[in-house]
């Protein structure tokens, strides 16, 4: 997938500045050098829980989860129930508040040119986008990106314009393939009558293993083009989605890959008047037919992208159609078939241990209404990782989740490794002459109630020269993954002062600390009052 829009494709959204008050005194910073760790007290899994039907199981509370980290027994410390839809309304009294941002990865894996393709934009932009939300709209050989309603006009535009180049691209490649497969048969049936006139040459079998090397060598080349899956390219996308903080949802518009093949009712049949050979004829057609229904990659790769979106909790759904026209099939010699493509095995894959919908429907309108409306259920498990002494082990982990629910299929991340857990984050911690600062980062926010928040508990304390401690602490609810903080402190003395700051998100239990030496300079006049004397 190429990248033409070379600007940033998400940014943080509006910064909230929350002011601690409290009674200013004048402090200096030292320039001591910024110390920060991150204790990961809890690990955050998202669990999706299938009956036999493959839908959702609701209903699960922690003790329906047995869980095990490294094959060890690791308590469930938590479980949350998360239930939404692309087309959920805001609190009733309040409907454009608590509505989370959204990504949408709307892509089109389409064949031919179709005046569908604008139909379903329509209604994406027209019922389903709002303020706040980002769309990448891609196929195979472009990306592009709206974040402002004010760009839908420009982008879709050149979108559509190159997603028509593309599907005549591929109209011209597929008309190409056709007239070389219908050149080689011409070629087959010349070389079979030519060689057969020659006595002891094997003429028919010369012949037809000629003609099965040139129709392998146009189907290996069609597989390699469009329908082998490009493995780095999807593994770079759930990288990307693992970093945004959005509700991520992927809709997959696909038209199944086709190939011709040797038809049925073939006049090649006849042309050879040998029953013989006509057998051998058409046992390489069904061995084709059987080749090109064939996984071309391993499933391990398909687990392993599977794996991946897991992680980044994209949801993934899918609208297939058919925009083939009855004109095709333009020669009575071949058909169009459909045939295996990695790719669409992959979104299928996708869709189903994403909590996903797999739906067939050529009407625009209403596959995407059908989409929109579909629940996804999934869970929020939280544990505290085992402490290892080894040192290999010590960052990955293997999971292992049961539930104890007869008949049920759970999909998660089977891998993590500590290093990349997602950290709750300190950034530009520093004071100024009136004011402690820090921007935290990385902490969980949800819709909980309906209405969308985070629950960050932050403390610090300051020691003085002489051995005098003083506490602050605050709690924040807010609704925005960036939180930006200017607090004042009030010191009773001049000195020293070690700082201790310590933020934790309730939500995972994980947390971030600093500690800091400053130097508190205060005036004779303020240093009096601080401590209750009287000027002279």
């Amino acid at each position: 997938m190429t990248r033409r829009n070379r600007r940033p494709c998400f940014s943080l959204l509006t910064a909230l500045l929350v002011l601690l008050s409290g009674m200013a005194s004048p402090f200096m910073g030292a320039d001591a050098q910024i110390r920060e760790y991150v204790q990961v007290n809890q690990i955050e899994l998202i669990v999706r829980v299938q009956n036999n039907r493959k839908q959702p199981v609701t209903g699960l509370t922690k003790k329906d989860f047995s869980l095990k980290e490294s094959g060890n027994p690791v308590e469930v410390t938590s479980c949350l129930e998360v239930k939404r839809r692309i087309n959920e309304k805001g609190d009733s009294t309040h409907p454009e508040s608590f509505r989370p941002p959204r990504l949408f990865l709307v892509y089109f894996w389409v064949w031919q040119d179709s005046e569908l393709y604008q139909r379903y934009l329509d209604y994406l932009f027209d019922h389903i986008f709002r303020e706040g939300d980002t769309i990448i709209l891609s196929q195979p050989a472009d990306t592009r990106v709206i974040q402002n309603p004010n760009e839908i006009s420009s982008v879709r535009r050149q979108f559509e314009k190159d997603l028509q180049n593309w599907t005549r691209r591929q109209s011209r490649n597929m008309e190409s393939i056709v007239e070389n497969l219908e050149s080689i048969m011409r070629d087959f049936i010349a070389n079979e009558r030519l060689l057969s006139g020659q006595p002891g040459s094997g003429g028919f079998m010369r012949a037809l293993n000629v003609f099965k090397s040139s129709v392998m060598s146009e189907w290996k080349a069609f597989r390699s083009s469009f329908l082998d899956i490009p493995n780095r390219n999807f593994k770079r996308l759930a990288n990307l989605l693992s970093t945004i903080k959005h509700q991520k949802w992927a809709l997959v518009l696909m038209q199944p890959s086709t190939f011709p093949t040797i038809h049925p009712n073939a006049l090649l049949w006849t042309r050879l008047g040998n029953t013989q050979q006509e057998e051998a004829l058409r046992n390489f057609a069904l061995s084709m037919i059987r080749m090109m229904n064939t996984p071309h990659e391993p499933s391990t790769q398909m687990i392993s992208i599977g794996q991946s979106f897991i992680r980044a909790n994209a949801t993934f759904h899918i609208i297939r159609m058919d925009t083939r026209k009855d004109e095709t099939d333009k020669t009575p010699d071949l058909a169009m078939r459909e045939v295996f493509s990695d790719r669409q095995t992959t979104f299928q894959h996708l869709s189903r241990i994403t909590g996903g919908q797999d739906i067939t429907d050529n009407m625009p309108e209403r596959a995407i209404k059908r989409i929109a409306s579909a629940e996804d259920i999934y869970y929020r498990l939280t544990y505290r990782p085992a402490k290892t002494i080894d040192n290999e082990s010590r960052d990955k982990r293997h999971i292992s989740i049961i539930v104890n629910r007869p008949g049920v299929t759970v999909h998660y991340a089977r891998k993590l490794r500590l290093s990349e857990v997602e950290e709750i984050h300190l950034a530009e911690f520093h004071c100024d002459s009136t004011r402690l600062k820090f921007i935290l980062t990385g902490y969980a926010v949800r819709m909980d109630q309906e209405q969308l928040q985070s629950d960050v508990s932050i403390h610090v304390t300051a020691e003085s020269p002489r051995g005098e401690e003083m506490s602050f602490s605050r709690h924040f609810d807010t609704q925005e993954p960036f939180l930006e903080v200017s607090m004042a402190l009030n010191f009773p003395h001049s000195g020293s002062y070690r700082l201790r700051f310590q933020a934790e998100d309730r939500f995972t239990g994980m947390s971030v600390a600093e500690s800091q030496i400053i130097q508190v300079i205060m005036s004779e006049t303020a240093e009096r009052k601080s401590s209750g004397e009287k000027n002279p």
